[in-house]
């Protein structure tokens, strides 16, 4: 486990109705709102796309998802 996580630069933790954006800070992950390697990516919007996706399905949230993405 020390190994990987040398290597992970970020993560991210989903849970039920969460989800934990994590980046590494001086040698310790920090929480952070925002994927530093998707910075116009909020947290909120992961837990939305992937809502949708159980309601209105894959392909319809995708479509919805790129949409949001190119008004970025």
């Amino acid at each position: 486990m020390e190994l990987v996580r040398r290597s992970l630069s970020n993560f991210l933790n989903i849970g039920e109705r969460s989800l934990q954006l994590y980046q590494l800070q001086k040698g310790e992950y920090m929480e952070c709102d925002r994927s530093p390697t998707f910075p116009i990516l909020p947290a909120t919007k992961i837990i939305e796309f992937l809502d949708n996706c159980k309601t209105l399905g894959i392909t319809s949230s995708l479509r919805q998802f790129r949409e949001w993405v190119r008004n970025q």
